[in-house]
């Protein structure tokens, strides 16, 4: 990374269900019209609000750390990857039931959060390999360890542009244990805020900036 670039962000909300009604009206009036007709799409407000909050948190990012004046033009790629048509920052998003994320760098990047539920089974054989498999069985906290390795392998998947596919179980995390990582010519590191887990994969490891939600809806207009 050249000496004139800045440091790799992840930003993260949470508590973004408490958000009220007067607070929703303001940051939904910070969307673009595009972001605005997406969410009028979405049919429930809990849903509604992550797509709104997130999408605040990507542009008091982009405004306060990178020094944009306006919001550029997103596409997407064939796995449907969201990225800017006309500027080289490259952003990820994630999202879980009441907390948001977003990893802004001038590398790829992927991240990945997501609530902790008891219901991990019947997805277990199809995205874990036979040694994690091992691994979550025998530990203690087995529903941390499986969350820990489910993010970890979408965030890759999210960084190299794919996103969730078949190849989920042939790729194997249960070797790393600790929260900071090399693996597979990436950087990682996993981490366990508020009852979520998180994980992010990049070329280097990010500052990582905890807000709430007040702070993304009040700062990110440009």
């Amino acid at each position: 990374m050249s000496g004139n670039k800045i440091k790799t962000k992840v930003l993260i909300v949470n508590n973004i269900q408490s958000v009220s009604d007067e607070e929703y009206a303001i940051a939904y009036e910070l969307l673009s019209e595009e972001r605005k007709q997406k969410v009028n799409k979405i049919r429930f407000k809990k849903d509604k609000i992550q797509s709104i909050i997130v999408y605040c948190l990507l542009k008091h990012g982009l405004r306060e750390f990178y020094n944009f004046k306006q919001m550029p033009n997103f596409s997407y790629n064939e796995y449907n990857k969201p990225y800017f048509i006309d500027s080289n920052i490259q952003f990820n998003l994630s999202h879980c039931l009441n907390a948001v994320c977003c990893s802004i760098s001038y590398q790829e990047v992927g991240i990945d959060i997501q609530d902790k539920v008891a219901c991990y089974e019947n997805i277990l054989n199809y995205s874990m390999n036979l040694n994690e498999i091992i691994e979550i069985e025998s530990s203690l906290n087995p529903i941390d360890i499986f969350y820990r390795y489910w993010t970890l392998k979408e965030s890759y998947l999210k960084c190299i542009g794919t996103g969730i596919n078949d190849d989920l179980n042939k790729i194997d995390f249960s070797a790393f244990s600790q929260e900071k990582f090399y693996y597979k010519e990436h950087q990682f590191f996993s981490i366990l805020p508020y009852d979520c887990c998180l994980s992010f994969c990049g070329a280097e490891l990010p500052e990582v900036i905890y807000m709430d939600y007040q702070q993304a809806i009040t700062k990110s207009d440009f």
